[in-house]
């Protein structure tokens, strides 16, 4: 007698359907690694979840970190998965693995019609990576009983490209998709030219000023949008943020939380308005390099200018200090060597008043003039004050994309994360893996003296 064939096999099944509909590979969805998750509490079930993607090189703990202002005042029935995507070889960089969601085959800004920009995706990286955040929405409705339309996907540029082509794919109306200088895919488009997404929301934002992710692949999104929907385009919403470049600012992060509440609450009568005071005018996360204030002035108080060091080699100087053995010169020095840290070490905030401007200039010669033990000192003491003004920890890979947008101000970037629920997510077939990928070194030496496309 045959056996009944499990749910989950019916639903790769389906999937597998819907790659053939949209010409998406014939490929297994791809592995991720383990996600972030929040919410709900213990034992309470999930109204509605978000799934966040992060950009090219980075991790998801950044986002997960700019967000927490949003879970705190959001419904605590809402489920974040924050995604981590697989490390893939780029030939941009020499087929170096970076964490990614598809293949780059260029350094330079995309713009559309550019290589990368209109990428057949004959290696199938990007659809792998769309099959797997379908199989993350099959996930999502299988244990907690949530449908499709309760699902928002959303991402910030490459991860905004994967988040639009795996909404435009997906067999059923999602409850919406926010796309965060992002572009439309050459499957994208040709799935919205196929069928056009009858009721899902869409937000785009965009700053003008991007030089990874130019404002003319927004302005391509719209267009295409309008070709394939008509008159019936309301739903897709473009944003405009003056002089932004490719990063975000305090207003897109409230549109973001307004689109979030609209379209996850409509089914709550009396869903209040969101009110997060930290992306409020004058609040905490004033806007960094974008000139869209709203017409009001902004405020704020006077935030340290801060350095990043490594972490590691902090804990070694701390305990150096505490045991009270000989501070070393090479372990002072291991503290700003940067150059060469895989993306995913854990850098810390320092800063940079208090540090002083012998160690601040050049370490070397503060440790001939002071010493290695009152170097030593000077960086703990200034992590120490750092981190009593509410600056957070980064990864490499976050850090180098903040410096590379042109971010000056750190102390903006949120607080320091809470331990995140939900790490013992169980292994899915195409869903998140409780292990990352070892495969791959980080961003290469040589692709520093280009413009990295670290988003």
């Amino acid at each position: 007698r045959s056996l009944p064939v499990p749910k989950l096999h019916c639903l790769v099944r389906a999937m597998a359907a819907t790659a053939s509909e949209f010409l998406l590979p014939s490929a297994r969805p791809a592995k991720l690694g383990k996600p972030i998750t929040f919410g709900p509490p213990a034992g309470e079930p999930a109204k509605a979840a978000i799934l966040w993607l992060h950009g090219f090189g980075d991790q998801p703990d950044g986002w997960a970190q700019l967000l927490r202002p949003l879970r705190n005042a959001a419904s605590p029935s809402w489920k974040w998965l924050h995604l981590r995507a697989p490390r893939l070889a780029q030939p941009c960089y020499k087929n170096t693995a970076l964490p990614a969601w598809g293949q780059f085959f260029s350094t330079q800004c995309l713009h559309a019609g550019a290589k990368d920009h209109e990428d057949p995706d004959e290696s199938g990286k990007y659809a792998a990576s769309v099959l797997a955040v379908h199989a993350e929405i099959a996930r999502l409705e299988r244990e907690h009983n949530l449908t499709s339309q309760q699902v928002v996907v959303a991402g910030f540029s490459q991860g905004a490209a994967v988040a639009l082509e795996s909404v435009l794919t997906h067999p059923q109306r999602l409850a919406g998709c926010v796309a965060l200088s992002g572009w439309l895919t050459r499957r994208a488009r040709a799935a919205l030219a196929k069928r056009p997404p009858s009721g899902t929301p869409f937000l785009l934002c965009h700053g003008t000023k991007d030089d990874m992710v130019g404002y003319d692949c927004a302005e391509a999104a719209l267009k295409a949008f309008h070709q394939s929907m008509g008159d019936n385009c309301a739903s897709v919403q473009l944003e405009q943020f003056k002089g932004m470049a490719h990063s975000s600012c305090a207003k897109e992060l409230r549109l973001v939380a307004a689109f979030l509440q609209k379209h996850l609450m409509s089914s709550e009568s009396g869903a209040p308005e969101l009110k997060i005071p930290a992306w409020e005018p004058g609040g905490t996360a004033a806007d960094s390099d974008c000139d869209c204030s709203d017409g009001e002035e902004e405020e704020s108080g006077e935030t340290p200018d801060l350095i990043f060091v490594r972490k590691r080699a902090l804990d070694q100087v701390r305990e150096q200090l505490t045991s009270a053995s000989e501070v070393s010169k090479a372990s002072v020095q291991e503290l700003v060597q940067l150059d060469e840290v895989a993306d995913d070490e854990v850098l810390v905030p320092v800063d940079a008043a208090v540090l002083g401007e012998d160690a601040l200039e050049d370490v070397d010669v503060a440790l001939e003039k002071l010493g290695a033990q009152a170097v030593a000192e000077a960086f703990v003491k200034a992590a120490q004050e750092a981190a009593s003004t509410g600056a957070v920890e980064l990864t490499a890979a976050r850090w180098r994309q903040l410096v590379d947008a042109g971010f000056s101000d750190f102390g903006e970037e949120g607080e320091e994360e809470e331990e995140c629920e939900g790490d013992e997510e169980e292994e899915a077939d195409g869903g998140s893996d409780a292990c990352e990928n070892p495969e791959g070194d980080g961003e290469p030496t040589e692709a520093k003296s280009k413009r990295p496309r670290l988003s």
